[in-house]
């Protein structure tokens, strides 16, 4: 798994490639962020094993439109990671206001990975135990 902007992905590939590493030799596993028009351009060439959610429209427009309004840029979108830091501290917030203030990390560790799949802005996610 590499979570990267669409940005970063070209650059590690190109490490791939100079590295005598041929990308589609293996899979290649990223996040929502790879969904976007840059990472896409080489998908024939040299990303045919990458895997990676498309997020849903709905949510992730929302998210996009609110960021915008609260933090007042205007047409400027959020960086394409700022979903996910959000579903990840939503979910940790979530989980651990759940178990009350005693809570310790294990335990919140522990619930989120027990827990069914988290609907986020980026798309479902949970950690696993391992």
């Amino acid at each position: 798994f590499m979570p990267v902007s669409a940005e970063q992905l070209p650059i590690i590939v190109a490490q791939f490639l100079f590295n005598d590493l041929d990308p589609r030799s293996f899979d290649l596993y990223g996040g929502s962020a790879w969904a976007d028009s840059k990472a896409l351009s080489n998908r024939g060439e040299h990303l045919d094993r990458a895997y990676y959610p498309w997020p849903p429209a709905p949510a992730a427009a929302t998210f996009a439109q609110n960021y915008q309004t609260i933090f007042n840029h205007g047409d400027q979108p959020p960086h394409p990671l700022a979903g996910l830091a959000y579903d990840a501290i939503w979910a940790l917030g979530r989980t651990a206001y759940s178990l009350g203030a005693d809570a310790t990390a294990a335990e919140i560790l522990q619930r989120l990975g027990g827990e069914a799949p988290f609907a986020g802005v980026t798309g479902p996610w949970r950690l696993l135990p391992n």
